[in-house]
């Protein structure tokens, strides 16, 4: 909905509830445009929904191991330190918080 707004503002139309009054075909189109996104998702995302369950079968003692590495990975990716937040103790918090 940012993005919409966003784009909405670049090209001089003022978001707001005066956008259905003053152009009632864009603001049809956005709300069509959303509809057909959310059925979109629902067929994509309905035969998935066995493989993803499955991933719940998956053991702690592998699961947990994954987790971190993905993590690890992510925070690397940000700036290419691997000690990005290490020293300044909110990521200790954060995590000793989260378990």
């Amino acid at each position: 909905m940012a993005l919409m707004v966003g784009a909405m503002t670049i090209h001089g139309i003022v978001p707001g509830p005066q956008v259905m009054t003053k152009q009632p075909e864009l603001f049809w189109g956005m709300i069509a445009s959303m509809w057909i996104g959310n059925l979109m998702l629902v067929v994509i995302n309905l035969p998935l929904v066995a493989s993803g369950s499955a991933c719940m079968r998956v053991p702690y003692r592998h699961l947990f191991p994954m987790i971190v590495i993905f993590c690890c990975i992510g925070v690397y990716s940000l700036n290419n330190a691997p000690f990005e937040r290490v020293g300044d103790g909110r990521s200790s918090v954060s995590s000793a918080t989260g378990w």
